[in-house]
């Protein structure tokens, strides 16, 4: 079944994004999430857009990576902490897998060693990884210590347990089920452990199939923004763009900290690194305390296209709602003129502001 007509664009792009992993080598992406969140069914339709690309495409999923039954049920077969502990061969699945794809690996690699159903070992056939080639691993705890430095992007399906598609398509989700208590309490204690929705590239609600959407961490940013937002000024300056860098020094020398009444400064964070910033100020140039504007909108490069720009300014507008009445900034940009004015901002042909939202609207 072809992906509906919500899903499609952020399969696109998704898609353009690891369309710009380094090519030298092979791009491993990691794809997360509970049972049943729609792991695979992502890998496959990301494996069919990256194809035309002319990329190499290697699938694999961590399931060809199991223990034997007698590992994985040594504490119990309805043991969470035995779900969660001694499922996978971690080990066989660096060695026969990742570190080949790993830099200064030599690009050998099996895509399973076990058959879980038969319980057993597989010989799973040797293959070479063309240069360039992407691989698109799916399973679940993806984000262990063992797995987090492998992947060059990742991707955590937000899908509680008890919503799981699978589970879902059973009837529902039984609490006194033993063997589903195994994975429900198996995966509470991943959460616990890992929280891979702070060490993911990306995360997705995958709760609806036919609209599944990219979740954004949007924050405050308190305190000295110098050296949290080094790498922002440094891509920025190389692109030719002081903002950033002015921002930093504005704050260092308390000209602007965003610190009077309704100002906020905004960072957006991806795998806990900061991947965008965007600021609110009483507008210096109004003369007036209620219009606000927005300052020094960045988003890194790599993560363009996903929407963190569209995250930061709509929490810019919720932040301005209240404290101010109108919202002013200016750009020369076309692309983020374009992005203004789908969040409602109106062209204004004024010296010192090219957009204006009203908030009151």
């Amino acid at each position: 079944m072809p992906p509906s007509a919500a899903r499609r664009p952020l399969l696109e792009r998704l898609a353009a994004v690891l369309l710009t992993l380094d090519s030298r080598g092979t791009a491993r992406v990691g794809i997360d999430g509970v049972d049943g969140a729609g792991k695979t069914m992502l890998a496959n339709e990301l494996a069919v857009l990256l194809t035309p690309s002319g990329r190499p495409v290697i699938q694999a999923s961590v399931d060809g990576f199991h223990h034997p039954r007698a590992v994985r049920y040594r504490r119990g077969r309805d043991s969470p902490e035995g779900f969660f502990r001694e499922s996978y061969d971690y080990a066989a699945l660096a060695a026969a897998l990742l570190d080949p794809l790993s830099p200064g690996g030599d690009g050998r690699f099996r895509r399973a060693i076990f058959d879980v159903d038969a319980d057993r070992a597989v010989s799973a056939p040797i293959e070479r990884a063309a240069p360039g080639s992407i691989l698109l691993f799916d399973g679940i705890f993806l984000h262990r210590p063992e797995l987090r430095a492998y992947w060059d992007f990742s991707i955590f399906l937000r899908v509680e347990w008890t919503r799981n598609h699978r589970v879902l398509a059973q009837g529902g989700a039984n609490p006194g089920d033993p063997h589903q208590r195994r994975y429900a309490e198996g995966q509470a204690l991943y959460f616990r452990e890992c929280r891979p929705w702070e060490r993911a590239s990306l995360v997705i609600d995958n709760h609806d199939l036919a609209a599944p959407f990219i979740v954004h961490q949007v924050e405050r940013l308190d305190g000295p923004p110098e050296r949290r937002l080094d790498v922002l000024v440094a891509e920025s300056e190389a692109q030719g763009l002081r903002f950033v860098r002015r921002l930093v020094e504005e704050w260092t020398s308390g000209t602007n900290r965003f610190d009077r009444p309704g100002e906020a400064l905004l960072v957006a964070r991806q795998a806990g690194q900061i991947v965008g910033v965007c600021g609110l100020n009483v507008d210096p140039y109004a003369g007036a305390p209620r219009i606000g504007r927005v300052r020094h909108l960045y988003v890194r490069r790599s993560v363009r296209r996903l929407g963190v720009g569209r995250a930061l300014l709509e929490e810019v507008v919720r932040a301005a709602r209240g404290p101010f009445d109108h919202l002013r900034l200016r750009t020369a940009n076309p692309a983020a003129a374009a992005l203004y004015e789908t969040l409602g901002f109106q062209r204004a042909a004024a010296a010192d502001y090219s957009h204006l939202l009203e908030l009151g609207l």
